[in-house]
């Protein structure tokens, strides 16, 4: 299709295109520029009247071809036939040097020129009628500004677009290709741009189709199969590919290359495109489609700019799968934690209720029902607790036996918080006494809590008490064995300060050692040496008390202590250093 723009008598442009309104315009456009250039020619050699048809490569009529003409028809019949006739024979399919004739007619010079060689393709020529002598050299100078300028003004276009890509994030790929796509569109400025990856069935299939919304995708059917076509080479070999009068019936079907798209391009008036690949070293991403209207073959610049794209979103895509990847690690690691989790907890409550199963077990055994109603009750409560007991015993056994169990522990133990708590010691103890009010008044333990009441730190709250909680159950366990009168456990705290680490940003200087000593029995130094020991226990219980309380102290960066002299005492001591970020 032939598109004319006519000037009025001040120079000004008249657009009949319809493709007027389909793209945004530049604020200068290629065929303006060359209308400037051409009156100024007109100045400089009393210039009666010219014409052009050209191209464009940026601006509304971009990719389409137009006819510019100026005072044409009040020129002589004989010129005008002459300058039909040149414009007439214009063959855009073909590139070659620059070619200026001049030929005079009557008192009337006609000098004709093509425009190509520095931008690598025929965009079109211009007639310029004048009766002062016109310079060849002068005039194929003009039009070397002219290529390339408008060279320049499609990279620097494209490369305004470049910038859109950081701010692209999405989650998936088709939203991915759609915002990418949007953008090449836009950089680029074919009549049509499309984005094919391959599938698993080894069929290129249209992700992205310009002007067609996602939804439209599958109901385009765009695809092309993995053989002897354009966009397979071009997946294979990993260099971009171009192809000119395009067709469904090639004049020499042995050197013909098929594109794989020759049907939908014929039918929507297509006649070239660049196929090129989105890649690195390990994979091919994507393949990005430009097709245009003109016949003649992409240009240098076009060729150039889609590749320097391609490398950009060839970073791009690595980034992004590399991020998707991580993701969904994260999301897998997420959901693993949330099971051990779990189990921990479970882990955590048969700790703690085992020995309290055993017991009531063992006093439900010395009772002595009176009735039928009685045995019968006490019976069901026995396989009750026996059951329960059974499943502790057996969960114990199966969690001792997981290859991953440290594993496991320490992502739910070592695990350093975000936000730190504000600890206070003094509380902790006495929230602690409350707890084990009545097991301390019946065995006559005296819990002295010698922690300074206003001090405080910044720490993780449920380690701090934890391990002091399991620290003061030993202690009263160990006091229980004892036979003497008096039974005491007294806690205390010792701050120290020390130096800032600056290797160490997490933890401020100082340290807090929080010591829990009794004056039961302690323990013999055989045993001394296996109480730090995983599911080692001396009392029926789980065999995480001590554990737990060592995983709370690294927590903090800390360590954990514990002495016993045979006969006189128990003493632990927890150092946590502080935690750095609390506010």
């Amino acid at each position: 299709m032939t598109d004319v723009l006519n000037s009025d008598s001040e120079g000004r442009l008249r657009a009949s295109s319809r493709f007027v309104g389909l793209f945004q315009a530049d604020d200068v456009a290629d065929e303006r520029i060359l209308h400037f250039i051409l009156r100024g020619l007109m100045r400089t050699t009393s210039g009666q009247a010219y014409a052009a048809s050209f191209v464009p490569q940026v601006g509304l009529h971009q990719g389409e071809h137009i006819e510019l003409r100026h005072r044409v028809s009040a020129l002589p019949a004989d010129i005008q036939r002459e300058i039909e006739h040149e414009l007439g024979v214009i063959d855009l399919s073909k590139t070659g040097p620059r070619v200026i004739k001049t030929r005079k007619i009557g008192s009337l010079r006609v000098t004709s020129a093509s425009i190509a060689s520095q931008y690598d393709i025929n965009l079109g020529s211009i007639i310029l009628v004048h009766t002062a002598r016109l310079s060849h050299r002068a005039l194929s100078m003009w039009l070397n500004i002219f290529e390339g300028l408008i060279s320049f003004r499609k990279e620097a276009r494209a490369l305004g677009h470049h910038r859109l890509l950081l701010g692209l994030d999405r989650s998936q790929r088709q939203a991915l290709d759609q915002s990418i796509g949007e953008i090449v569109n836009s950089a680029i400025h074919p009549h049509k741009t499309i984005i094919f990856v391959l599938d698993e069935g080894e069929i290129f299939r249209a992700s992205y189709i310009s002007g067609v919304p996602p939804s439209a995708l599958e109901q385009a059917g765009l695809h092309v199969g993995k053989g002897k076509n354009l966009v397979s080479l071009a997946y294979d070999t990993r260099e971009a590919q171009t192809a000119g009068e395009i067709t469904n019936e090639p004049s020499d079907p042995k050197s013909y290359i098929s594109t794989g798209m020759e049907t939908y391009a014929v039918r929507h008036g297509y006649a070239s495109c660049m196929v090129s690949p989105v890649f690195n070293d390990e994979q091919c991403y994507c393949l990005i489609v430009c097709f245009f209207r003109r016949p003649n073959a992409v240009s240098v610049v076009e060729h150039h700019i889609v590749s320097s794209m391609a490398r950009l979103l060839s970073d791009y895509y690595r980034l992004w799968y590399r991020n998707y990847e991580i993701e969904k690690s994260y999301a897998q690691a997420d959901e693993v934690l949330r099971q051990v989790r779990q189990l921990l907890l479970i882990v955590d409550v048969l700790h703690d209720a085992a020995e309290d199963l055993a017991t009531a077990r063992a006093q439900i055994g010395m009772l002595n029902p009176k009735t039928d109603a009685e045995q019968e009750t006490l019976k069901i409560a026995k396989a009750i607790l026996d059951s329960l007991i059974t499943a502790t015993t057996h969960f114990k056994s199966f969690y001792r036996r997981r290859e991953e169990r440290d594993v496991v522990e320490r992502m739910s133990w070592l695990r350093t918080p975000f936000r730190p708590d504000r600890v206070s010691p003094f509380s902790i103890v006495s929230e602690i006494e409350r707890k084990y009010k009545n097991q301390l008044g019946q065995n006559r333990i005296l819990l002295t809590n010698a922690c300074k009441r206003d001090f405080s730190f910044w720490g993780v709250q449920q380690c701090v008490k934890r391990s002091i909680d399991n620290a003061v159950k030993n202690s009263i366990y160990q006091l229980q064995q004892k036979s003497h009168v008096h039974r005491e456990i007294r806690i205390s705290l010792e701050v120290e300060e020390g130096r800032q680490v600056a290797a160490v940003p997490a933890y401020t200087a100082r340290t807090i050692a929080i010591e829990i000593a009794d004056n039961g029995p302690g323990i013999s130094p055989d045993l001394l040496a296996t109480v730090r020991q995983r599911y080692v226990s001396h009392r029926g219980g789980m065999g995480l008390g001590v554990p737990i309380m060592e995983a709370a102290c690294e927590t903090h960066g800390g360590s954990l202590n514990l002495s016993s002299v045979w006969g006189k005492g128990f003493e632990v001591t927890l150092r946590f250093r502080e935690l750095a970020g609390g506010s």
